[in-house]
């Protein structure tokens, strides 16, 4: 695996709030559960059961997220993690998924879906993503968040615009599309711990 520097820290996270709101609220309730089963003596199969669902929650509602970030975006998937630099971005496009287009590659984020998606510049802001300080347009709230419904043709529409505010900062030279560092998709290593953790709990369940 190619060594790749440290980039810096998420100017903006792109989620479905609604998606991880349930996501959190299922993991508390759950985990609520498996202590009260605990506690009063329940069935063991009964706590494992719902600790394991619990992580299935967290991995396929609470983790996954798209941040942009100086460098490029990253792509945060239940088990992968895809970091896309910006002058490897070749296109973002939205359907049923946010998908990404970087060296003949296809990547799609799991973050942000919609059944009736289309294409929308509503998504861009005003003023600066990258280097802003402020709300921006009244869009992204103060800790890099999108306000409102966060649909995939708005999310490509804000990545479009922070990489065209990217390119600008070079000079908007249109040979510095392509160079540097390459995309990397690699395995997440807390999620495969996580993952690993799941199935022993099913495993300990079925055989209780």
């Amino acid at each position: 695996m190619p060594e790749h520097p440290r980039w810096s820290p998420a100017r903006v996270t792109l989620r479905q709030n609604s998606t991880m709101v349930s996501g959190l609220f299922m993991i508390v309730v759950l985990i609520l559960f498996a202590g009260w089963q605990a506690i009063g003596g329940g069935s063991q199969r009964m706590v494992l059961g719902s600790l394991a669902i619990a992580i299935l929650s967290y991995l396929m509602m609470v983790a996954p997220r798209v941040t942009l970030r100086d460098e490029g975006v990253v792509v945060h998937n239940p088990w992968r993690e895809i970091r896309i630099p910006w002058g490897r971005l070749d296109y973002v496009g939205s359907g049923w998924t946010l998908a990404f287009s970087a060296e003949d590659r296809r990547h799609e984020s799991f973050a942000i879906t919609s059944q009736a998606s289309f294409r929308s510049r509503t998504g861009q802001v005003e003023g600066g993503i990258l280097g802003h300080s402020e709300p921006v347009g009244g869009e992204i709230a103060p800790g890099g968040r999108i306000r409102g419904r966060v649909t995939p043709g708005r999310a490509a529409a804000v990545i479009e615009q922070a990489q065209q505010e990217w390119l600008r900062g070079l000079g908007g030279e249109p040979g510095v599309m392509g160079e540097g560092e390459h995309a990397l998709a690699r395995w997440h290593p807390m999620s495969l711990a996580l993952t690993v953790t799941m199935i022993v709990f099913v495993v300990l369940a079925i055989v209780a």
